[in-house]
């Protein structure tokens, strides 16, 4: 089975559950059962593709296997603070809040150089941590041995899955404190921040490629609409000369540097 219909099915079915699920803690127990059933599936395929190249196996532990294992780790904190939470008084309740916010602070301390890199240095964070070489830079090993299957596991696969989920529970900590009782959170439409993490020469270039193709709205927009738009849906505090950084794009020897970048990763992960 093709990865990509995997996680498409996959997909389509957390999709069902959220919208059926009348409980969070019914929809957790539903998920995570069905989540673990896809990943047994993915690392199936992973195990059987004789294509072990590096880039297949950055592929599969930086995007694919993430894909599936942040929605065990978010709906396995949700499922135990639900349980902490339960019959608890208002003021061990706000007890409780904090202690998931601390938990939150320990992993972002105890990972912060790997986060640190995901935000600001991630042209290098494929090489560094999702390759699945048999590396071994600290005394923890970054690549250890699948329990189930005769490959190396990437051990940071996890940690971004776990980052990525984490930010989702922050979300859903602050909703669940201040919604109304017996109101459902719909888990598929938290909020949840999507920083930019290339560097702004590369979302200005984006910008004006999508301004000159006219792509948005049939070219009537302009050029400081998009950049704003960009800023927002990202999270990114841009240049107020991105002016300059247009001129500083035109005089470089490759022109379109980010969009060949977005090609080649299409073209190879497709």
């Amino acid at each position: 089975m093709d990865y990509q219909l995997i996680i498409d099915s996959f997909n389509e079915e957390l999709s069902q559950i959220q919208k059926k699920s009348k409980e969070i803690e019914s929809e957790a127990i539903k998920v995570l059962s069905m989540s673990k059933e896809y990943l047994v599936k993915l690392k199936k395929n992973y195990y059987l593709d004789k294509d072990k190249s590096v880039l297949k196996r950055t592929r599969f532990f930086r995007y694919l296997k993430p894909n599936i294992t942040q929605h065990i780790y978010f709906y396995k904190k949700v499922r135990n603070f639900e349980l902490e939470l339960l019959g608890k008084s208002a003021s061990k309740a706000n007890k409780i809040y904090a202690k998931q916010l601390k938990k939150i602070d320990k992993f972002y301390d105890k990972h912060k150089e790997f986060v640190f890199d995901l935000r600001y240095n991630p042209d290098k964070v494929d090489e560094l941590y999702f390759t699945g070489k048999r590396l071994m830079a600290t005394k923890n090993e970054k690549y250890v041995k699948s329990i189930s299957y005769d490959f190396y596991e990437c051990s940071y696969s996890g940690i971004y899955a776990e980052s990525l989920a984490i930010e989702k529970f922050k979300s859903y900590l602050y909703k669940r404190q201040h919604q109304k009782q017996f109101e459902k959170i719909q888990i598929a439409n938290l909020e949840v921040k999507h920083p930019w993490t290339a560097s702004t020469t590369d979302i200005v270039e984006l910008a004006y490629a999508l301004y000159y193709s006219k792509a948005i709205n049939n070219g009537d927009t302009t050029i400081k609409e998009i950049i704003q738009a960009l800023s927002a849906a990202f999270h990114v505090k841009l240049p107020k000369n991105y002016y300059q950084t247009i001129d500083d794009i035109k005089n470089r020897k490759d022109l379109t540097k980010f969009i060949n970048k977005l090609e080649f990763a299409l073209k190879n992960n497709l």
